[in-house]
């Protein structure tokens, strides 16, 4: 009787030794899954924003397409690059050919004030001529701060401006 008694208990040993590494093995199966599934979740969370940017640059070229003058093409871009990224305000501006020192001029706005199109702005003059002048993208987190800032809309907090080439 107490052989029998002995054997039970040593079974019962065996299988909670051996429920035991069962449920460790779980674990760092689920682990493993955890750590897998964030993973994953963080590749889609790429995809997601890598696919929203193609679909962005994919509207804004349709809309340059769309222009039938150079003057309704950079109205189509600003408005729809203001659409897609959902920009407050938005303006695109070229350099004047033959200005010494170079100006800029406004080619089409969002969220502007009427008359700000066709408006010209020297080198040196504001945060847009401050960028024109050195030729490097500037960001002004707080404009109020900024001793160049030129206000075209009231209210405006901040402003980033980033000078394009071609050539």
């Amino acid at each position: 009787e107490i052989s029998a008694v002995t054997f039970r208990v040593g079974i019962f040993a065996i299988i909670a030794l051996v429920a035991g590494i069962m449920a460790r093995n779980l674990r760092r199966q689920r682990e493993a899954a955890e750590v897998q599934a964030g993973v994953a979740s963080a590749l889609a969370d790429r995809e997601a924003v890598a696919h929203a940017e193609l679909e962005a640059f994919h509207d804004v070229v349709l809309a340059g397409l769309a222009g039938r003058s150079f003057e309704s093409t950079m109205s189509n871009v600003v408005r729809t690059i203001a659409g897609v990224f959902e920009y407050e305000t938005l303006a695109i501006g070229v350099v004047e050919p033959g200005t010494e020192p170079p100006s800029v001029r406004c080619v089409a706005a969002h969220g502007f004030p009427e008359g700000t199109i066709g408006l010209v702005l020297p080198a040196g003059k504001g945060i847009v001529g401050r960028a024109l002048a050195t030729g490097q993208p500037e960001l002004v987190p707080d404009v109020r701060k900024d001793p160049d800032y030129v206000e075209w809309v009231p209210g405006t907090l901040s402003e980033m401006v980033v000078p394009i080439r071609v050539g």
